[in-house]
């Protein structure tokens, strides 16, 4: 007897959490596994920086400036706003580049009253072209196509040499959102797994993780806790007059994040390298993608996909939120372009990405495989960075797929 009732009682409780959890799924919506942090010290840093207009002279890169022209939050790399910065013979290309950046810390002009389509562009170093005058990189060409076809369109450069994915979202929910674009182009590279502290996905155990009523009980339990440690302030030593020791909130280091990255990748990177072993084909590529594992070869793990997914996600769910509509722009790295065979796997899998979210993607592989067959001008000056020439073929892509997409 005690059996049966003890049998019973397990049936019951089972049968009590099922209906509970399709009436989780009918009435409460999916839950939200990211978490965007705003930079605590935005408002004194940019008080602090649009009052004193700081003026570097650097030698051949500007990540020589990093103290100065790039600045680290509590939410992620940053550029220091209100900063005119000359890099004399930059060691990608030998000219003199300048950088000039507004009140919010955009390598862009000052943003006014919006007087057409308003298009923002969030990416890392190949959307900030830190390395080629501001005309010449694509940004700015897109809204120089598009004015010599009688379209008011005004695009914004919110890149920042350096960051990922969830750098791009800190930023765009920090001071792009306050911009209300029509548009959000995501410069997306195959690197942008890679971390920051500004942006954290919550984890549950793997049974857990498929149910929305455990989710809703012990998700405080179970959500991953920040990777940064505890701020340090630090004194602004570059200012001057009133403001001259005043404090801002930086970041110690981010040794954990970093390591816990590291330790990722590592795991990812041999299940990789097990997956390829015993196969010949397209050894000398695959070769690359393991030395380059760390950063675009982390593309070709699918777990990377996984764990990237929930940020495109939450992107979707800004842009539903705030009224703009966001195009993927997919840039390939260098060995994919030079190979001979086909190489696409990070493009599958962003498209399968976009299509699942709605999101209109742009891949830029089959665009820069047949210039580079055509035998067209120089693309690439390395890995991932565009020539002028290469800068142009990505403005025209881009202002015909917006223009094709508005």
């Amino acid at each position: 007897m005690r059996a049966i009732n003890a049998a019973v009682l397990v049936v019951s409780c089972l049968v009590s959490l099922v209906l509970a959890e399709l009436a989780v799924r009918l009435l409460l919506p999916a839950p939200q596994i990211v978490t965007i942090q705003k930079a605590s010290d935005i408002e004194l840093r940019h008080e602090i920086e649009n009052r004193t207009r700081y003026n570097l002279q650097i030698s051949e890169h500007p990540e020589q400036a990093t103290d100065h022209f790039f600045i680290m939050t509590l939410a992620g790399r940053r550029i220091r706003a209100n900063t005119h910065a000359v890099v004399e013979n930059h060691e990608m290309n030998g000219r003199r580049i300048e950088l000039q950046t507004n009140s919010i810390g955009y390598r862009n002009r000052e943003i006014s009253r919006k007087r057409g389509d308003r298009i923002l562009f969030l990416g890392d170093s190949i959307t900030l072209g830190a390395y080629l005058p501001e005309e010449e990189t694509f940004v700015r060409r897109v809204e120089s196509l598009a004015a010599a076809a009688g379209r008011k369109w005004e695009t914004i450069n919110a890149g920042v040499s350096g960051i990922s994915l969830k750098n791009e979202l800190a930023i765009l929910q920090e001071t792009g959102l306050a911009l209300e674009p029509d548009i959000v182009v995501l410069g997306f590279y195959l690197n942008d797994f890679q971390e920051s502290p500004g942006v954290y996905i919550h984890e549950m155990p793997p049974l857990l993780r498929r149910s929305r009523l455990f989710y809703f009980l012990f998700r405080r339990l179970y959500v991953q806790l920040p990777d940064t440690p505890t701020p340090e302030k630090f004194i602004c030593t570059k200012c001057k007059g009133r403001d001259k020791g005043k404090v801002i909130v930086g970041v110690k280091d981010y040794m954990r994040i970093y390591r816990l990255e590291r330790e990722r990748i590592a795991q990812w990177k041999e299940g990789f390298r097990s997956e390829r072993e015993g196969r010949s084909d397209g050894d000398g590529f695959y070769r690359q993608v393991l030395d380059s594992f760390s950063d675009w070869g982390g593309a070709w793990s699918p777990h990377m996909w996984d764990y990237i997914q929930p940020l495109f996600a939450e992107l979707k769910l800004r842009s539903e939120e705030r009224g703009f509509r966001v195009v993927v722009v997919g840039f390939p790295a260098l060995p994919q372009v030079e190979a001979e065979a086909l190489h696409d796997y990070p493009q599958q899998r962003l498209r399968a990405v976009a299509d699942q979210l709605d999101l209109p993607l742009l891949d830029l592989l089959p665009v820069f495989r047949a210039r580079r067959r055509a035998g067209a001008g120089k693309l690439f000056y390395d890995q991932c960075h565009h020539t002028p020439y290469g800068n142009q073929v990505i403005a025209e892509s881009i202002y015909r797929f917006i223009a094709s997409h508005l």
